[in-house]
């Protein structure tokens, strides 16, 4: 009992005593929104060299490409995200700018299954952990508009896939996969 009392007593007196102006970056990804894929990010800028990143993405609607083919053999898609990215910045202009690298880590989950149950699709289920190195460049505005462009490349950790055709699912386990992700936000500077 006196360790969760001397934890938030030490969060109370932390943030006390802690700097208010803190800078915060909420950012949207256009193009992942096309795609019914949205991410939204918020980044806190812990001083002008070091930034803490939490992405939060969801999976909806029809698969990309299987508009095309009939309604028979449609794929919807569901799942989540979750990444967190730590950023290092070489060279502040504003503070938490420039070119940056950094680490990331996150899981993530997504299934696409036919729109009909018929015996000719096919459907797959895959979840993982992720981790790896990233790197870009962020540039703010005055008026506090915010533009990230990135990439990372990593190893995918406990993959866990499932494909599913005809009337058959083939399950697959992997500890070593590859991963990589690209991204382009825009957002704004609190």
């Amino acid at each position: 009992m006196k360790i969760p009392f001397y934890f938030l007593l030490f969060f109370f007196i932390s943030l006390y005593t802690a700097n208010i102006s803190a800078q915060i970056d909420v950012k949207l990804s256009p193009i992942d929104l096309i795609f019914n894929s949205p991410n939204v990010s918020a980044e806190y800028i812990v001083n002008e060299h070091i930034g803490i990143e939490l992405l939060v993405g969801v999976d909806y609607g029809t698969v990309v490409g299987s508009d095309n083919i009939s309604e028979m053999n449609r794929l919807t898609k569901s799942g989540y995200r979750f990444r967190m990215l730590g950023k290092y910045y070489f060279r502040e202009i504003k503070g938490g700018d420039g070119w940056y690298t950094g680490l990331y880590t996150g899981v993530r989950s997504r299934t696409d299954r036919p729109s009909q149950i018929v015996t000719t699709a096919v459907g797959r289920s895959e979840s993982l952990f992720e981790t790896g190195i990233h790197g870009g460049y962020k540039f703010v505005l005055n008026t506090n508009i915010v533009f990230d462009l990135g990439a990372g490349f990593g190893r995918s950790f406990a993959q866990k896939l499932s494909i599913t055709r005809f009337t058959s699912v083939n399950n697959f386990s992997s500890r070593f996969a590859l991963n990589s992700f690209l991204k382009l936000e825009m957002g704004y500077r609190f």
